[in-house]
């Protein structure tokens, strides 16, 4: 069998890049010729158009909301710190570095927690949509089986790269990169050996742009 890859991507236009919970995402993909008997181009088109409507209610979290809640619970440690630090040394009002010590303490468990719960709706997520295209792969495979099998795949890519930086007293300074991962959605089509070899193995997916990139930072 010959494996042919569509990944899902983030629609990352106007106001639907900042959504965080609830991104436009889509399968995206050409027919690189007519297979007559099987799939012509416009066969193909209406089968991805299908797939789009069916993963169209149950929407995936996006693969940066992570770095979302990473940078926003950084950016509030930070000022609580910095007015904690401000207090000691100003000696100033002499509840404030108490305050601020509170705050830093329940903004790091509510941390913690919204992090349980992105995970838990991350899992229900992709529980839903994976559902809704096993009901719709179950049709196309009663249809196209032995010539082809329609099947969703998930693996690990790289969200974001966590950096972190420090120094010694002698002045050496030092860090590490940490790359982060998320799992990214992915339609395999499996076209039957005899019928790739009648193509001359020339049937592939014309991929737009958008897709290409987000392979190219992804990872097995």
């Amino acid at each position: 069998m010959k494996p042919l890859v569509i990944p899902v991507v983030e629609e990352k236009f106007s106001l639907e890049k900042l959504n965080y919970f609830n991104p436009k995402s889509i399968f995206d993909a050409d027919w690189s010729l007519d297979l007559h008997g099987y799939l012509t181009r416009d066969e193909f088109d209406t089968r991805l158009a299908e797939i789009n409507h069916a993963i169209r209610n149950v929407p995936l979290l996006s693969k940066r909301i992570r770095t979302f809640t990473d940078w926003s619970y950084g950016i509030t440690t930070s000022v609580m710190t910095f007015i904690f630090l401000g207090g000691l040394f100003t000696g100033g009002f002499r509840t404030g570095p108490i305050v601020s010590f509170v705050l830093e303490v329940l903004f790091s468990l509510g941390y913690i927690a919204i992090r349980l719960l992105v995970t838990k709706l991350t899992e229900r997520r992709a529980k839903e949509f994976t559902d809704a295209l096993n009901v719709l792969f179950k049709q196309y495979n009663y249809q196209d089986n032995p010539t082809a099998n329609w099947k969703l795949a998930w693996r690990p890519v790289i969200s974001h790269i966590n950096i972190k930086m420090k120094s010694t007293s002698i002045g050496n300074v030092g860090g590490k990169a940490t790359p982060k991962y998320a799992s990214q959605a992915e339609i395999i089509l499996e076209i039957s050996d005899s019928l790739s070899d009648l193509t001359a193995k020339t049937v592939h997916f014309k991929l737009p742009p958008q897709v290409i990139r987000e392979m190219t930072i992804s990872t097995y």
